[in-house]
């Protein structure tokens, strides 16, 4: 096992401390781009057919054409216009509605709604397995959209 790398802190001419740079300056990363950079280049090159389909001009310049002379219509503007309104609308309410949900799980899953201040031992205990399956259900709840469709693991 390697041991961990330590950034180190840039000083200015003054002895200021700067940003944060990682050691070797950022000269891994630089490494990496330029291996990317000669990958694609080296697929460019061994391509069997060429980079740029030239029948396909006609169609660039079809739709640029069209973007130049966007059509002006009042029932197509109405149409835009009400399917404008209807995203905006959905994208409030559901923004609304995020906001809501999260200040209702936010509460539930925060330690301090459930810690009890002065109580019984049995008490705690209820407050801390509240909090735990609180937790649990969450975090199962997301289980559904992970790959392996497993549940808090």
């Amino acid at each position: 096992m390697s041991a961990p790398t330590r950034l180190t802190v840039a000083r200015d001419a003054g002895g200021r401390a700067g940003r944060w740079r990682p050691p070797g300056g950022g000269r891994g990363w630089a490494v990496v781009w330029m291996l990317a950079v000669v990958w694609s280049l080296g697929g460019w090159l061994a391509a069997d057919g060429p980079v740029v389909n030239t029948s396909g001009w006609s169609r660039f310049a079809e739709f640029f054409a069209a973007a130049l002379s966007p059509q002006l219509s009042t029932d197509f503007l109405l149409r835009t216009g009400s399917a404008a309104l209807s995203t905006l609308s959905y994208a409030v309410l559901g923004t609304l509605l995020a906001v809501v949900v999260g200040l209702v799980v936010g509460v539930l899953v925060s330690e301090t709604w459930w810690a009890a201040g002065t109580g019984a031992r049995s008490r705690r205990r209820v407050s801390r397995v509240g909090w735990l399956l609180t937790r649990l259900a969450l975090r199962c709840r997301g289980a559904s959209t992970r790959p392996s469709g497993r549940c808090c693991c």
